[in-house]
């Protein structure tokens, strides 16, 4: 196999492998892969199973970045680092869509359908549940979602209308190349994705020294030699 790609296979190959870095890049962290509508924008999402996962959830900046996220611990470990640096917590649910938008990015190139967790707050989550509650379930399907001019719109969608059930084997197309289909097409590891750190994890996260007297502030070495050996 020559390792060297030129005309329209490499172009072919470049922008794969642009993409393939892109979410290597994020640590292949699924819980940064969030379904999100630029304003004034429409989109088109079909759900992999229901709403029924809920959480409290922090975004904050950090590392120049203010898409960053962590489960809230209060009611883990009875303090939050971030809850004390003043920073309220969301609740929220969480789900699995397969997201058939395409659009432009900031790089040029164009989004291609993909699946993707979609992170819904309080008024999206009614929105939705109302939705499953009438339609008998969410799953397999297809939602036409728009996100209106509203600076304070959630980015997932202010407005969203049911269009039709989806047959599961017309989304085989879309199964990355070498993933199993009947895996790929199943939910996330909402356990995995937002396994919660430990409060010393989440204050080196938001950059906060331990407190004065915890275990890990009074951490140290011990000495190679005592103080007779050396005399």
């Amino acid at each position: 196999m020559n390792f060297l790609k030129s005309g329209s296979e490499g172009r072919k190959f470049f922008d794969e492998e642009k993409e393939r870095q892109a979410e290597q890049n994020s640590g292949g962290n699924i819980k940064n892969w969030r379904f999100k509508l630029n304003r004034n924008a429409t989109g088109h999402i079909i759900f992999f199973d229901d709403i029924d996962t809920f959480l409290l959830e922090h975004q904050f900046q950090a590392n120049g970045s203010y898409y960053n996220y962590e489960t809230c611990i209060r009611d883990i470990e009875g303090e939050c680092p971030l809850c004390d640096s003043n920073n309220n917590p969301s609740l929220i649910s969480a789900t699995t869509i397969f997201d058939l938008t395409e659009y432009k990015k900031k790089d040029g190139t164009i989004a291609k359908p993909r699946k993707k967790l979609m992170v819904l707050k309080k008024g999206g989550t009614e929105r939705f549940l109302r939705k499953q509650e009438k339609l008998g379930g969410l799953k397999m399907k297809k939602f036409e979602v728009y996100r209106s001019s509203d600076q304070k719109g959630e980015a997932t969608g202010t407005e969203a209308d049911f269009e039709k059930e989806v047959d599961p084997e017309v989304l085989r197309q879309f199964c990355p190349e070498g993933e199993n289909f009947v895996d790929w097409i199943k939910p996330y590891d909402y356990g995995e994705i937002f396994k919660p750190k430990s409060a010393k994890e989440l204050r080196k996260a938001i950059g906060l020294s331990d407190p004065v007297g915890s275990e890990e502030s009074n951490e140290y070495e011990e000495p190679k030699s005592s103080l007779k050996d050396m005399i």
